[in-house]
């Protein structure tokens, strides 16, 4: 799978957003090229990340680009079902890039469905098993079409969540929204909800340039 400027966006507005004040222990759900914890494991320099794919070649993958960075040791990859995934840990913050789409037309590669529809994988089934995985005061962060946000919020409250911080995304002020960046911690509290415009006058805007800054070698 592409790495896509989305991805990146959220992987540094999470890591940017420090809803959960300790992160050791991290669950990376979908892990693909391993993007997401590799943009983390420079934050947050003594977690340890745990990463779930399903699909065998992207997980061999992921694993690649860990063993190559230097951070190898702290990356685990396991190769399942993320349903099926069992663990004694408690997450402090877990985050996910799940499929996107439900209901829609799917493509002939059977890879590329598994990763960007949900027929598989349901952001229902997503909060309620991360409910067991999370520690105290711990935090899940999830990227979702913003076209979905209205059917994911009361997912998320009847699966015993709440939303901590909600992040709308547009390409440029002349694009209507097109992506939801979500926090969402086990404790009641106030919604943090803002938005971020990627390209304004065809440059990088500056809300970009100020998360993106650390990841980005020509900003």
């Amino acid at each position: 799978m592409k790495v896509c400027t989305d991805s990146c966006l959220f992987g540094a507005w999470v890591s940017e957003s420090r809803i959960t004040n300790k992160v050791s222990k991290v669950l990376d759900i979908g892990t693909g090229t391993g993007l997401l914890s590799l943009m983390l494991a420079q934050q947050f320099r003594n977690a340890e990340f745990h990463c779930v794919e399903i699909d065998y070649e992207a997980s061999e993958e992921a694993r690649f680009n860990f063993d190559n960075s230097k951070w190898a040791h702290r990356f685990t990859v396991y190769n399942q079902d993320f349903n099926k995934f069992s663990t004694t840990e408690k997450y402090d913050l877990v985050i996910c890039n799940p499929p996107f789409y439900s209901n829609h037309l799917s493509s002939i590669d059977n890879k590329r469905n598994a990763a960007m529809h949900s027929s598989d994988f349901s952001l229902e089934d997503m909060f309620v098993h991360s409910s067991g995985l999370i520690a105290d005061n711990g935090c899940i962060a999830c990227l979702i079409p913003y076209s979905r946000t209205l059917e994911v919020i009361p997912i998320i409250m009847r699966t015993g969540w709440q939303i901590a911080k909600l992040t709308s995304i547009k390409q440029t002020e002349h694009h209507g929204y097109f992506r939801t960046m979500l926090i969402c911690t086990k404790n009641l509290g106030l919604m943090n909800e803002e938005s971020i415009i990627i390209k304004e006058k065809n440059e990088y805007s500056a809300a970009f340039k100020a998360l993106l800054k650390d990841y980005y070698l020509y900003l």
